[in-house]
């Protein structure tokens, strides 16, 4: 395993994926509505807890998120082998330090996790359009009823979110802590737009 590529992750921690982009020249993010029991209204980025066969941050990080938001369990050597090309291609936009590692990535990040993921499930092949996956098509498509299970079922549906709509808090959408918390000191901290800051949090 090429350890030495992963310097800039920890190990032993949680690890989160924050997905953001421009669509239709408006910055969005993608949130899962959660599944979980007295969170069924609260929307949330996609990560989770260390296990012990993760070797970093990043390790865990890519298999919850591929847990949440493709509701897929993958293997350890899977992981190890995305999170070698995720560092080798420069996938990761940012990364922020907050109660573990969190990892920001836009759609071309998203895109390659998917292609990868065709590698191991053809059931996926029907969400891909011309070697792109078409995320709105796989969103209507992906709604989860079944209770929670072994890392699985925890996203009931998934969202793609104007990051106006969060700051303005419009819609009245509930957003877990964690999650307002990263989307603030990833996206909206540094803006030059010191109103917006303000506005938020």
């Amino acid at each position: 395993m090429e350890i030495d590529i992963f310097t800039n992750e920890i190990k032993y921690c949680a690890g989160g994926i924050l997905i953001y982009d421009i669509v239709d020249n408006e910055p969005v993010v993608f949130l899962g509505r959660s599944n979980i029991p007295n969170r069924h209204s609260d929307y949330e980025g996609f990560g989770g807890k260390y296990e012990k066969y993760d070797l970093t941050s990043l390790h865990t990080a890519l298999r919850e998120m591929i847990e949440e938001f493709f509701n897929l369990l993958t293997s350890t050597d899977f992981i190890n082998e995305l999170a070698i090309d995720i560092i080798n291609l420069n996938l990761i936009i940012k990364r922020k330090q907050l109660y573990g590692m969190s990892y920001l990535i836009n759609l071309n990040g998203l895109n390659f996790i998917f292609n990868k993921l065709l590698t191991i499930n053809n059931e996926l092949n029907k969400y891909q359009t011309n070697n792109i996956f078409n995320y709105n098509l796989y969103f209507q498509d992906r709604i989860i009823n079944d209770l929670p299970h072994n890392g699985l079922n925890e996203i009931k549906s998934l969202h793609v979110i104007k990051l106006n709509d969060i700051i303005k808090n419009n819609n009245n959408l509930k957003l877990r802590w964690f999650t307002s918390k990263i989307i603030y000191e990833m996206l909206i901290k540094n803006c030059k737009d010191n109103s917006i800051s303000k506005t938020f949090i």
